[in-house]
């Protein structure tokens, strides 16, 4: 190239640094500004658009999200600060932006919780627990040995009551911690200053046992340390069977405790699987015995290795879940008792998998104020949640053997796509009504976007 071409290249070239540079430092350069970006720093999201947009998060523990961070704007600089995540969980995050009509998905982005408190507080709020802070659906395993807490922990077991193998407090709660759990120990095992103490819990199934609301009163009174925690009470399946007289007697435990449960395990019992419909059952008259506390339900997720026939299906232990939530549990205890104190087979941990990833995922919609839902068919047990402007849907069809066509009525749909939770599947919406057909004992969680 001739010397005068290189110089006059060499001054092109300056100028375009100049403008680069003024540009750069203004912050304008439409060509070549990405018409999204997102950047995490800690629990901190912080989004920026080429165009002024109204901006929100998807949020979830797993790629299929799930829950939603309240749109802002309309700007270009949008912060979203998630400090409601939980301590020593990842999740995916990724932005939504909508400006002039278009609407731009930015990539996925994975973001740690917040760092693990010292010592865990937990509170009753209403119907809710609420855990260091945070809306809390916790799901326990009853006399767990201290050396299985981490097995138990990768399946999103996150509480540990009693042991059954002879384990110290302070062992417990050493294992506990090391795992992101707490402990639950019974009235004459609490050790206030182990920092994974959160609750005791009552003698189990005073009801069935014959076990006086007096000599659980007897109980409390004897052991102060236990004084000030949230108080768990367990009834037996008879419970689900009380009328009206024997409701009074029941309100007495009731009064005793802070967070009540149940266990019916119809499959174990019986060996028929068509009973499986009793959870539901025994979780509506719980509702009733305890009006306005937590409650919660013990699942059955093995059985004797004896007899298969009462051994419950992964698809059985799953909806059995999710007939309990949908009919006001807050809270899942994994009945794994068998050989050992966790003794389930691959299928079992992966259907207990399968329900507390959800549960980790969707535990403040859980904790959201219900939305209207009418349903054409009463045969699926459904309920509704509205937060920040996005609609939850949580549904099971409790049946072994029916399909459920259903039609879904939800207050505010307004004809917005409906999303089916981890199925990679969008239902479109006429008005404020979708359709889904549900198989046999199926779960579904539908998610709408708050715009």
């Amino acid at each position: 190239m001739p010397r005068r071409l290189l110089i006059a290249a060499a001054a092109l070239a300056g100028v375009a640094g100049i403008v680069a540079g003024v540009l750069v430092a203004t912050g304008v350069w439409p060509s070549r500004t990405p018409a999204l970006r997102s950047v995490a720093t800690g629990t901190t999201v912080v989004v920026r658009t080429a165009a002024s947009s109204i901006a929100y998060l998807e949020i979830g523990r797993t790629g299929a999200y799930g829950v939603f961070a309240a749109p802002d704007g309309p700007s270009r600089t949008h912060t979203f600060r998630l400090d409601w995540l939980e301590p020593g969980h990842h999740y995916h995050v990724r932005a939504v932006t909508i400006a002039n009509g278009v609407t731009r998905v930015g990539p996925d982005e994975v973001v740690a919780g917040p760092p693990a408190p010292g010592p865990h507080t937990l509170r009753v709020d209403g119907g809710r627990l609420v855990l260091d802070g945070r809306p809390w659906i916790p799901r326990f395993t009853w006399g767990s040995c201290a050396s299985s807490y981490a097995e138990e922990a990768a399946l999103g077991i996150d509480a540990f009551m009693s042991s059954g193998c002879g384990d110290s407090p302070a062992v417990q709660a050493t294992a506990a911690a090391n795992v992101g759990a707490v402990v639950i120990p019974a009235l004459d095992q609490v050790d206030r200053s182990l920092p994974t103490t959160v609750a005791t819990y009552l003698r189990d199934e005073p009801d069935l046992n014959g076990v006086s609301a007096q000599e659980l009163q007897h109980d409390l009174q004897q052991h102060p340390n236990a004084h000030g925690l949230p108080v768990f009470e367990t009834f037996s399946r008879l419970a689900a069977t009380v009328d009206g007289q024997n409701a009074i007697r029941y309100s007495d435990y009731v009064a005793l405790a802070d967070v009540l449960g149940i266990d019916v395990y119809p499959v174990l019992n019986s060996g028929d699987p068509s009973t499986v419909g009793a959870v539901a059952d025994a979780q509506r008259q719980l509702e009733q015995l305890a009006p306005g506390k937590p409650t919660y339900q013990w699942i059955e997720a093995t059985g004797p290795s004896s007899d298969p026939s009462r051994v419950p299906t992964p698809a059985e232990i799953e909806a059995e879940a999710w007939m309990a939530v949908t009919n006001g549990a807050r809270g899942l205890g994994w009945w794994t008792v068998g050989d050992t104190a966790f003794s389930v087979s691959p299928g079992a941990r992966r259907a207990i998998r399968n329900v507390d990833t959800a549960l980790d995922t969707f535990a403040p919609a859980l904790a959201a104020d219900t939305s209207g839902l009418t349903l054409a068919d009463p045969g699926v047990d459904a309920f509704a949640t509205l937060r920040d402007g996005a609609l939850t849907v949580f549904a099971v069809n409790p049946s072994p053997d029916a399909v459920v066509p259903e039609v879904f009525t939800l207050r505010g749909l307004d004809g917005r796509p409906v999303r089916v939770w981890g199925r990679g599947q969008t239902l479109a919406a006429s008005g404020d009504s979708f359709t889904d057909t549900l198989p046999p004992l199926a779960w579904r969680i539908y998610v709408v976007a708050p715009i």
